[in-house]
C-alpha cells in the first residue's frame, strides 16, 4: 500500500504572468527529465546527464553514482525511489535511490536503459531496454516478458487494460495488449514509435523520429492496434499534455530550415504554434510538467537545463480556457475509503438550469483515472467514490479533478485519497 504526506496539499499557487519560460533547476547541463516524488518524503527531482538532482534546503544538490546520467525517476516507497542509469556501459541499470541517505543501490543491470515506469492499472513497475522489457510487481524484483526479447523497447503508454509499448532499432514496431499484459500482438502498421502518450480519453498518440516523409505525429484510435500520420514534421522527439487539454511536442537538435524547440498542437487546424520566445535551449528531450503548482504550465527538459512554460493558453473560442470564477469545495479531505463517497460541490455564474459538461479525475502524473459525464452530475455536485473507469479502486494518493462548464474549464482541485 502506497503512503503520501499531508504536505502534498499544502501546495500554494505561484504568480504567473502571460507566455513566460523560466528557468527551473540547475542550467547548462542536459537535463532528461523532471519528478516529483509523490509517496513519503516529498521531493522534487532533475534527471541530468551527471547524475540526480533534488531541490533541498532552498537549493539543488547533485547526487551521483559514478557520474553515470541518470535518465528517468518513479515512485517506489516512502523514503526511496526507482531511478534508470545509462551511460553506455555494463553498470547501466535500474537502481533504488534514498531520498534520506543518498544512497545508491543496483537492483537490475541492465544496458542502455530507456523508461521506467508504474502501471497502476495492474500494479506492475515496467521498465525498457536495449534488449527487452522489464517488469516487476514490487520494484525490486525485476524479470525478462519473453515476448519482448531482442526488442530495444523505448516507449510505453497504458489506460486501464490496455498497455502499448514501442521497440526501435533495425527492426521496429508497436505492440499492445488489450487484457493487462498477459498476451501482446503487434500493431498492424507497426510505426516507428519513439515516445507516446493517451490524450484526450481513448487517443493514443506517438511521435515516428527522424527525417523521413513518415516523420511526425502519428494517431491510434483503437489503443495501439493500427496508426496513421497526422502531422509531417522532421526530427521531433517527444510528445506530452497535462491538465488544460493541450498536446504539446519538442524537437531535436536545431537544424536549417525546419521546427524546432516547444510547439503547441492545434486539433481543429492540425497545426503547431512555436512556442520558444524567452527558451535559450531549443534541443528537447523531453515535455513534462509540475503536477503541484496551481497553474497550468509545461517543463522542457533540454541540452541546458530545465525551463518552465506558464499561462500560455492560446484558444482564440475560448475553449478549454481556465475560469476563476468556478468554485469547487470538497468533502471529505482527506478521503479514506469505508464503503463512501467524496462529494464535490461548485456554484457557477449561469442562468442555466445544468450548466456542468463533464468532470475528469486524474492521477499525480496526468493520466486520466476517469470521466464523470453530465449526466452523473447531479445539480451543482458530483460524486466520486474512489475507482477509475472500470470501477476498480485506486491507489492511495493524491488525485486531480477539473469541472468544465460550457467549454471552459475550473482550476484543478486535489483530493488525497486512502485505502
Amino acid at each position: 500500500m502506497k503512503h503520501i504526506s499531508l504536505f502534498l496539499l499544502m501546495i500554494f499557487p505561484i504568480m504567473i504572468f502571460p507566455y513566460t519560460w523560466t528557468s527551473f533547476g540547475p542550467q547548462y547541463i542536459d537535463t532528461y527529465d523532471f519528478y516529483v516524488n509523490e509517496t513519503g518524503t516529498f521531493c522534487e527531482m532533475i534527471c541530468a546527464e551527471d547524475g540526480l538532482y533534488l531541490y533541498e534546503n532552498d537549493g539543488w544538490y547533485n547526487y551521483s553514482n559514478g557520474n553515470l546520467p541518470v535518465l528517468s525517476a518513479e515512485d517506489l516507497s516512502g523514503d526511496e525511489v526507482l531511478v534508470i542509469m545509462a551511460g553506455g556501459s555494463w553498470s547501466d541499470g535500474i537502481y533504488k535511490f534514498n531520498l534520506i541517505t543518498h544512497v545508491f543501490e543496483v537492483l537490475n543491470w541492465c544496458y542502455y536503459p530507456s523508461f521506467i515506469t508504474y502501471c497502476s492499472s495492474n500494479g506492475k513497475y515496467y521498465a525498457g531496454y536495449y534488449y527487452g522489457l522489464l517488469e516487476s510487481s514490487d520494484g525490486i524484483y525485476w524479470q525478462g516478458v519473453e515476448y519482448f526479447n531482442g526488442k530495444y523497447c523505448t516507449t510505453f503508454a497504458y489506460l486501464n487494460e490496455h498497455l502499448v509499448v514501442g521497440n526501435t532499432g533495425n527492426i521496429y514496431g508497436v505492440h499492445y495488449s488489450d487484457d493487462y499484459g498477459a498476451t501482446w500482438y503487434e500493431s498492424e502498421t507497426s510505426p516507428h514509435v519513439s515516445d507516446m502518450i493517451f490524450f484526450t480519453g481513448e487517443t493514443l498518440y506517438g511521435i515516428f523520429p527522424g527525417d523521413l516523409d513518415t516523420s511526425g505525429i502519428w494517431m491510434s484510435q483503437d489503443y495501439g492496434a493500427s496508426w496513421y500520420q497526422l502531422y509531417y514534421s522532421y526530427e521531433m522527439r517527444c510528445i506530452s499534455t497535462n491538465f488544460d487539454g493541450n498536446l504539446f511536442v519538442g524537437w531535436g537538435p536545431e537544424t536549417f530550415n525546419r521546427q524546432t524547440g516547444v510547439g503547441i498542437w492545434d486539433p481543429v487546424t492540425n497545426t503547431i504554434e512555436e512556442m520558444n520566445e524567452g527558451l535559450p535551449y531549443l534541443d528537447i528531450y523531453k515535455l513534462t510538467y509540475h503536477p503541484l503548482i496551481d497553474c497550468v504550465n509545461i517543463i522542457a527538459c533540454t541540452n541546458g537545463g530545465a525551463y518552465m512554460l506558464n499561462n500560455y493558453q492560446v484558444s482564440t473560442n475560448d475553449e478549454n480556457l481556465v475560469d476563476n470564477s468556478i468554485e469547487l469545495n470538497c468533502f471529505p479531505n482527506p478521503f479514506v475509503f469505508a464503503g463512501i463517497s467524496t462529494h464535490v460541490t461548485f456554484t457557477y455564474n449561469s442562468d442555466r438550469e445544468n450548466p456542468a459538461d463533464h468532470v475528469v479525475i486524474y492521477n499525480i502524473k496526468g493520466q486520466l483515472v476517469k470521466k464523470i459525464s453530465k449526466e452523473n452530475i447531479n445539480g451543482n455536485y458530483f460524486t466520486w467514490a474512489g475507482t477509475d473507469s472500470s470501477n476498480n479502486l485506486v491507489d492511495t494518493g493524491v488525485y486531480l479533478y477539473r469541472l468544465s462548464i460550457d467549454k471552459r474549464n475550473s482550476q484543478l482541485k486535489k483530493i488525497l485519497f486512502m485505502r
